[in-house]
């Protein structure tokens, strides 16, 4: 929905906001939503305020435009600009080499990283056998959540989360059938709590 401000002190301006965002703002703010004038300018630096917390990108992450393959690219950038920000080295090749998104200097040595992003607070996501190994310690998962009108929350999960048997990380190897052998991790609200210690920000001292 579009909104005027038409206040006498201020230029008149239109804002793009939700019907659901302008609720929650009249309530914090105590704006009466049936006013026919202006709303003011305190939901000016209101929604002003939000527009910033939104950043410069979409974050309608659930759009239909967005193809598995471009969330893949998205957050593999992400990632490697996030990791920059911190002042992380990082060093990147074109081919994915073996599952090997990009490798960044940490504090011991050289880490390796392979991306994945999933959409929503519910899902599963896996990665083959043959590309991740559970043994090396200088692998790790780099896991990107996409909730739509969220910043994405990036989790550092190394290998060794994998090698005590659980219901959020997980071992399939499908004896027998065509899919191949995968480590997976069951992602959903319940099991964020495992997740928690793997959060970017608890993980920095690898750098």
């Amino acid at each position: 929905m579009r909104i005027l401000s038409n206040n006498p002190s201020e230029d008149s301006f239109f804002v793009e906001i939700t019907w659901d965002e302008f609720r929650q703002l009249a309530v914090k703010y105590e704006i009466d939503v049936q006013e026919k004038y202006a709303i003011g300018s305190l939901l000016k630096q209101a929604v002003e305020n939000m527009a910033k917390q939104r950043g410069p990108y979409n974050m309608l992450w659930s759009s239909g435009s967005l193809t598995p393959q471009k969330v893949g690219v998205f957050c593999e950038y992400y990632a490697k600009m996030t990791l920059i920000s911190y002042g992380v080295n990082i060093y990147t090749s074109e081919i994915d080499d073996h599952g090997i998104d990009f490798i960044a200097e940490g504090r011991n040595g050289f880490l390796k990283f392979q991306v994945k992003g999933i959409r929503g607070s519910s899902q599963y996501v896996f990665m083959p056998k043959e590309y991740f190994n559970i043994a090396d310690d200088a692998m790790f998962l780099l896991l990107v959540l996409l909730i739509d009108e969220e910043h994405p929350d990036m989790y550092i999960i190394p290998t060794s989360a994998w090698r005590q048997k659980n219901s959020v990380f997980v071992s399939h190897d499908y004896e027998g059938k065509k899919s191949k052998s995968e480590y997976g991790v069951n992602v959903s609200r319940k099991n964020m709590p495992a997740l928690e210690k793997y959060r970017i920000r608890n993980m920095l001292s690898l750098f």
